[in-house]
């Protein structure tokens, strides 16, 4: 994953798209080791990236995992 958002920008690939296809990947990774036992094994992941440059923030999921995004206003004098 790493190493995919590194290309974003020279790419043009989106974040979002950036995502999908590395939860793709490691969900065939998965199926195709035999040490995973497909039918017993379970997965869940929470991804979130948080793109400075927009102010966009992203979140990936896999399983019954869900992401919660809480905000902390800040008073006046910066605290």
């Amino acid at each position: 994953l790493e190493e995919k958002l590194m290309l974003v920008e020279s790419t043009g690939m989106g974040i979002d798209k950036v995502l999908v296809e590395t939860f793709e990947e490691s969900h065939y990774a998965a199926r195709m080791d035999t040490n995973v036992p497909a039918g017993r094994s379970g997965t869940t992941c929470v991804v979130t990236i948080l793109d400075t440059n927009t102010a966009t923030l992203y979140t990936g999921n896999v399983g019954d995992s869900r992401a919660i995004v809480g905000v902390q206003k800040l008073n006046e004098d910066g605290s």
